[in-house]
């Protein structure tokens, strides 16, 4: 290891993190459930979904974690650790948070309201004031892997740039979105 350190110096890297779009659905239904917003988050139809991230977006709302699945509890902690990370490292120790699967803009915009409530929730057994992490610093990608996915990538990814709080999300970024094209189809 000290000899690799010598010859290539010591470098880091960036961390991407991952979780297919389905997951994150699932979660949404279910914390929109536990804060009395909706009943069933993934049963709307996309227009509906996009409509009610938009409108809940960065709020607090709040629920009570040890109720919640163990997935979303996961969740809920992985975003957390992520806002810490992003705080103490600086936006460039995460690469991206890839949404596998993605299928439409509810799929993105389900990362950014994952990342938003993160970043304004005040911090647990902390005198940190809400919203301290670099609430634009995510980067969020989609991967589009199945057939019918990637035929209609384009419109998906219209849509979301249509989107005016993921537009002005992907602002503070340059206006540069990384776009993954898979396929698990073949």
């Amino acid at each position: 290891w000290l000899d690799l350190t010598r010859v290539f110096g010591l470098n880091l890297t960036r961390l991407d993190v991952r979780q297919d779009a389905t997951r994150y659905r699932e979660v949404m239904t279910e914390l929109l459930r536990a804060t009395g917003r909706c009943d069933d988050f993934a049963s709307l139809p996309e227009p509906q979904r996009q409509a009610m991230l938009v409108e809940t977006m960065g709020l607090v709302e709040p629920f009570d974690q040890e109720r919640l699945s163990l997935l979303a509890k996961e969740t809920v902690s992985l975003f957390r650790m992520l806002r810490q990370a992003f705080e103490r490292f600086g936006p460039n120790c995460i690469g991206g948070h890839i949404s596998s699967m993605t299928r439409w803009s509810s799929d993105l915009l389900t990362v950014l309201w994952l990342w938003r409530r993160a970043c304004t929730e005040p911090r647990a057994g902390t005198m940190a004031a809400a919203g301290s992490a670099p609430v634009y610093a995510l980067r969020i990608i989609p991967l589009f892997e199945k057939i019918g996915d990637l035929k209609s990538a384009p419109d998906v990814m219209s849509n979301i740039l249509d989107q005016s709080v993921y537009a002005e999300h992907l602002q503070a970024q340059d206006n540069r979105q990384i776009v993954m094209v898979g396929y698990s189809d073949s």
